[in-house]
């Protein structure tokens, strides 16, 4: 039996040369690593969905929804092409529209990024019929809102999905 006198001769190495102390001090060490990085990675992609005016937008929510209604009474619908060769739009508008309007507000909303949103404004080549060039091809999703743009009095919106880019034109009918 070895008394309390009695020694070991083995060397007790230093701690930082030991395994479990850089098992217990790398586990916490990796969670401040992970979360640095989440929190970087928060701050630099902020979502576009959610807007920072979101209590202004609500209570603008009226004037859109009469906008809307609006559209409906007129019967106003709207005819677009996109020929994707020239990315020429075309929009051919119909209803009781009288004067039709000289210039049209066309937006072109991203679902989820808001910077790749646009709009066009589009003066009358014809009667009710205007045009434009896309300064961006598009492809995917896309919410489009066409509106007076003088009065904005009236509103036609509607989500369409392009096809992937190619040579055909495409042609979509807008109605409230």
């Amino acid at each position: 039996m070895m008394t309390f006198e009695q020694r070991s001769t083995d060397p007790i190495e230093p701690w930082y040369k030991q395994f479990w102390p850089w098992v217990l001090i790398g586990l916490p060490g990796t969670v401040v690593v992970a979360s640095i990085t989440t929190l970087f990675i928060a701050i630099n992609n902020a979502d576009d969905i959610v807007s920072d005016e979101y209590y202004k937008e609500g209570l603008a929510i009226n004037r859109t929804l009469a906008a809307d209604e609006k559209a409906k009474a007129l019967q106003v619908q709207a005819k677009l092409g996109v020929d994707f060769s020239t990315q020429q739009l075309n929009i051919d508008l119909q209803g009781q529209l009288l004067p039709a309007p000289r210039q049209l507000r066309v937006q072109f909303v991203h679902p989820v990024n808001a910077d790749d949103d646009f709009t066009l404004f589009l003066t009358a080549t014809a009667p009710a019929r205007y045009a434009g060039r896309l300064p961006q091809p598009l492809q995917g999703r896309w919410t489009i809102e066409i509106a007076d743009a003088e009065t904005s009095a009236w509103r036609l919106r509607k989500e369409i999905a392009v096809p992937a880019a190619g040579s055909t034109p495409i042609h979509f009918n807008i109605a409230p």
